[in-house]
């Protein structure tokens, strides 16, 4: 009769090896005790046993310190994020959720856990996020007004210039609906082409003396988007 536990076993190692995510079990050291194949994979090893002679510290040895004391405390981490190093140098974004082995007089002996490779979104998220400031700056740096409401006719962006046509900060004005803020524009050349260009989905141009500056023409321009609309405008007062 076959050993039951000697069938758990095989399909406990069979699970770890067929795993997509890279499962470990190391000391508190950092020493690898196991791991599976698409832990060798995300962190670049020729063979698994070129894996065992390493220590998982040598990936990140901060990231490895502060994951240590965590554990000490909390017992387990889920979700941990960090950038670290693969065997051939190359940087990884990886995700991590790992777990503490504690003996009887509750001293750490082993930590086993799993990391997926997240490089891919992280660099897509870092790109996306360098790609909105370098158009933030140009917004920024323009000298007419630039602003963007939401279908719901919240401010969602405002460049220096726009606040002070505003008479406005643009962080004040960011997340609040332009008719509460600003009701005298209700019934205006405003609310007129704001409108229209949400609803019809048109470029509309009109001109208006300024909020703040009542002695100056300006020339406003409206863009209608799937999200709502994006203001444009500049002083036109020598023009007129």
């Amino acid at each position: 009769m076959k050993n039951p536990l000697k069938i758990v076993k095989r399909n406990i190692a069979v699970c770890f090896d067929d795993d997509l995510t890279g499962d470990f079990i190391a000391t508190p050291e950092g020493k690898i005790i196991e791991c599976n194949p698409a832990f060798v994979d995300i962190y670049g090893f020729y063979t698994h046993d070129n894996a065992l002679q390493l220590h998982i510290s040598n990936f990140n040895s901060n990231d490895w310190i502060n994951i240590i004391h965590r554990l000490k405390i909390e017992g387990k981490i889920k979700g941990y994020q960090s950038w670290q190093r693969r065997a051939d140098g190359r940087r990884i974004h990886v995700i991590a959720n790992v777990v503490g082995i504690f003996n009887n007089t509750n001293e750490l002996t082993q930590i086993k856990g799993y990391v997926f490779d997240d490089t891919d979104r992280k660099n897509a998220e870092e790109e996306l996020i360098l790609s909105k400031s370098q158009m933030k700056d140009i917004l920024d740096s323009i000298q007419d007004g630039f602003s963007v409401l939401s279908r719901l006719w919240i401010f969602t962006y405002v460049n220096a210039n726009a606040g002070e046509y505003f008479g406005m900060e643009p962080d004040e004005l960011i997340g609040q609906n332009i008719w509460e803020i600003f009701p005298e524009l209700l019934g205006t050349s405003y609310e007129k082409a704001f409108r229209a260009a949400m609803e019809t989905k048109k470029t509309k141009h009109f001109e208006v003396l300024g909020i703040t500056y009542s002695n100056r023409w300006f020339e406003f321009t409206v863009y209608p988007s799937a999200d709502g609309i994006s203001i444009y405008w500049r002083d036109i007062t020598t023009r007129k």
